[in-house]
């Protein structure tokens, strides 16, 4: 009763986070790390994901997982030959060429499966689910498909819910049309991924390609790996004059603004 109670219990999370990961030959729930959804903290944190389950190995406890399996995943996501268009050759052998490209979904993997085998799935449902007049759309705009990968995974990490994400879209380009930096906490954490919070006084100032309160323009890689949503929400933005948001602690949920007075006086009524 006690496995049962557990197996329905992740199964409510795993549908809550939108994703789950499961064994073709018998079920390894117990060993199964969730995605979240597109919103993992780093293409590590969806590293875990997949080696929880090709490695059925209950001896093993996070720490193993890490130091035992990790190298193998981490050795093909950076030097594989993956064949798809998408992929810059010039980046092989950086696993983060894959960051924003694990596309989160449902999938399910076969024990002891082979690392390169277990990313190409990742890999080949974005290649399927990103569509040609997807990328018309964003050569249409002036963009590669890699730069709305990259806006989208921001998107991802900031919207509260589904109706937030095109008004972030609008700020985002808004603010790259202004020539203004786009100020976006969450590029920041993305090399802090062990932080909980807000980024501290010493990663706002950090000299980091990540910062982008420092630096303009989009951060040199995804944040996460964003889902359709996100996607269709960077090829097809609100049309706003936003050019700040900010959440609104009592609703969990954000309010933008055109200004920086407007955006300051909402500030001063939040803790």
């Amino acid at each position: 009763m006690k496995r049962l109670e557990k197996i329905k219990q992740q199964s409510r999370e795993a549908s809550k986070n939108k994703v789950y990961i499961d064994s073709l030959k018998k079920p390894v729930w117990e060993h199964a790390f969730l995605l979240e959804g597109g919103q993992g903290k780093n293409l590590n944190g969806n590293a875990f994901a997949m080696l929880r389950c090709i490695r059925n190995r209950p001896e093993y406890d996070d720490w193993d997982v890490y130091f035992t399996v990790m190298p193998d995943l981490m050795e093909a996501a950076a030097n594989y030959s993956f064949n798809y268009d998408f992929l810059d050759p010039e980046k092989l052998g950086d696993a983060a060429r894959l960051e924003g490209y694990l596309f989160p979904d449902t999938y399910q993997f076969y024990i002891g499966m082979q690392a390169s085998s277990a990313i190409n799935k990742f890999l080949e449902n974005y290649n399927y689910r990103v569509t040609d007049d997807m990328e018309s759309r964003a050569e249409s705009m002036g963009y590669s498909m890699d730069e709305i990968i990259n806006i989208a995974s921001m998107i991802e990490k900031e919207a509260a819910n589904n109706d937030e994400r095109q008004l972030i879209a609008s700020v985002i380009y808004n603010r790259i049309r202004t020539g203004m930096t786009l100020g976006i906490d969450a590029t920041i954490l993305y090399v802090h991924p062990d932080h909980e919070g807000e980024p501290d006084a010493d990663m706002l100032e950090e000299d980091s390609p990540y910062n982008t309160r420092i630096y303009s323009g989009l951060p040199p890689t995804p944040i996460a790996n964003p889902g359709l949503a996100s996607i269709n929400a960077a090829l097809y933005p609100s049309d706003t004059n936003y050019l700040y948001y900010r959440l609104d602690e009592e609703s969990g949920t954000h309010r933008f603004f055109q200004t920086y007075e407007q955006f300051l006086a909402f500030s001063g009524t939040q803790g």
